[in-house]
């Protein structure tokens, strides 16, 4: 019995302070990687028109780890983002919301 996957995936953590350097090593990264995590809420000019910046050079899966930033979140999900990462136990109202404003968006639990 296999456990679902045909083949690995690459996945290349994107944690800049500038949006223009998160969208150049995503840019990068994706020649190499199956799917990007972008720490969006670490980038200090994050901003609606920055997404959108993201968005049209996005070729790849992306996967949202989120950090706490509910401006962000509304944000990010608003483009239907692949994935979202989140710390083990978040709050139930978290979920909700993600799943108000991304139905389509996966929930990743995890432990850092």
């Amino acid at each position: 019995m296999g456990n679902g996957f045909n083949r690995a995936m690459i996945c290349v953590p994107i944690r800049q302070k500038s949006s223009k350097e998160a969208i150049k090593m995503m840019v990068s990264s994706q020649r190499v990687a199956d799917i990007s995590e972008i720490w969006f809420d670490e980038i200090l000019d994050f901003s609606e028109k920055k997404m959108n910046e993201i968005i049209k050079k996005k070729k790849t899966e992306v996967i949202y780890k989120w950090q706490g930033n509910k401006k962000n979140l509304k944000i990010v999900l608003q483009k239907n983002i692949e994935y979202i990462d989140l710390d083990i136990k978040p709050q139930k109202s978290i979920i909700e919301e993600i799943k108000k404003i991304s139905p389509s968006t996966k929930i990743i639990m995890s432990f850092h």
